[in-house]
């Protein structure tokens, strides 16, 4: 009987725990990143922080190894994103996923006005995940702005965020 009430008491503390744990703390990654934002560009019922760009889809037999997710665009010659409500002087790192409709085209990507990458050429009809750092300088008071600009001319295609 003494067991069970140690087995239960443990059980109980435990359930008291996990609940008074903060959700966040279960999406930390295993470099200690928490994810506090997610865009599933294109679809309209998950894209809360798309400021310009058109939705759009790839189509399926275009893109075949492309999940559901990744199948949905924010498309355009630009493409912003705006987040607020984060931690001034906190560390950020972007998961972006690009998949593009057709071969050479190239994206700028600027945070907060700083170019965080010069030149990168989507593959065509091919989901391709970039991680990348967001430096503190990029935040304005507590809003990060992305922007996804062509390189050249043309239109991009970014299909996931995560933040």
């Amino acid at each position: 009987m003494k067991i069970l009430r140690v087995i239960l008491a443990g059980l109980i503390l435990s359930l008291l725990l996990v609940r008074l744990a903060p959700l966040v703390a279960q999406d930390q990654s295993s470099a200690g990143f928490y994810l506090v934002a997610v865009d599933d560009c294109g679809n309209p019922a998950h894209e809360a922080h798309l400021v310009e760009g058109r939705d759009g889809e790839i189509p399926a037999f275009l893109a075949p190894a492309a999940s559901p997710e990744e199948k949905t665009i924010s498309g355009g010659a630009e493409v912003v994103y705006r987040y607020s409500g984060l931690v001034p002087g906190g560390r950020y790192k972007l998961r972006v996923v690009y998949l593009g409709d057709h071969a050479g085209q190239a994206v700028k990507l600027s945070a907060g006005g700083i170019e965080i990458e010069t030149r990168f050429e989507e593959p065509e009809h091919q989901a391709v995940k970039r991680e990348i750092d967001i430096p503190s300088t990029a935040f304005q008071n507590d809003v990060l702005e992305l922007k996804f600009k062509a390189a050249e001319q043309g239109e991009i295609a970014v299909s996931l965020i995560e933040l």
